[in-house]
């Protein structure tokens, strides 16, 4: 099965995405990698107006360590885990899990948030 019809937009920016979601009336999905919403709009499980791809939003591809804390930003990927791209706040217990999601490509793909 196909997915069915849908507009998409790639905002440049955090807010512009806000923007384009509040505007949707709840008729929106956003996608970042695309892992678990690509197989639901092919199986028409869900059937959005819009699609918002928030995976080039540099906004949320950054991961800031606070003391102990780490916040991920909702585009990390499994991949970035992985390959130590952001700060590991449990001295490697991130990469190693994150090696073991799956296979690579799923990987590179696959999101946090």
């Amino acid at each position: 099965m196909k997915a069915a019809a849908f507009a998409y937009e790639r905002p440049a920016d955090l807010d512009a995405a806000l923007a384009l979601m509040a505007n949707a009336d709840g008729m929106a999905k956003i996608i970042a990698g695309g892992q678990s919403l690509g197989p639901m709009l092919n199986l028409r499980l869900v059937e959005p107006d819009l699609i918002v791809d928030i995976s080039g939003l540099s906004e949320l591809k950054q991961a800031e360590r606070s003391g102990d804390e780490l916040v991920v930003g909702a585009c990390i990927t499994h991949g970035d885990i992985e390959d130590g791209r952001i700060p590991d706040v449990t001295r490697g217990a991130m990469q190693r899990v994150a090696g073991a999601i799956a296979y690579r490509a799923v990987r590179n793909r696959g999101t946090i948030g």
